[in-house]
């Protein structure tokens, strides 16, 4: 019984730590350089800005930068980030560590 207990609790726990990627045959654009500006406040945290894919556009899209409040004290922001994966390019989703 603890062991089925065990192994559900490891099973719900898993989606909470899977990467969505999104994989694509054209390279992304370089990134763009932004500003940062000063933090607005005490624990906001710098997300850079990024290209994300758009499906139905088949194309880039350029999300801009921007401070966030944290979900937690020393959580850590792990930039999405696209990889050269064969052929073509997978996106990893940026998430809190």
């Amino acid at each position: 019984m603890k062991l089925l207990l065990f192994g559900m609790l490891l099973f719900a726990a898993t989606p909470a730590f899977s990467q969505v990627r999104v994989r694509v045959r054209v390279a992304p654009p370089p990134v763009r350089r932004e500003v940062v500006v000063a933090r607005p406040y005490a624990g906001a945290v710098w997300v850079a800005g990024h290209y994300d894919w758009r499906p139905r556009r088949a194309d880039y899209v350029w999300v801009p930068g921007r401070w966030v409040k944290s979900p937690r004290a020393n959580a850590v922001w792990v930039e999405p980030r696209w990889d050269r994966d064969g052929d073509g390019y997978s996106y990893y989703k940026g998430y809190w560590r």
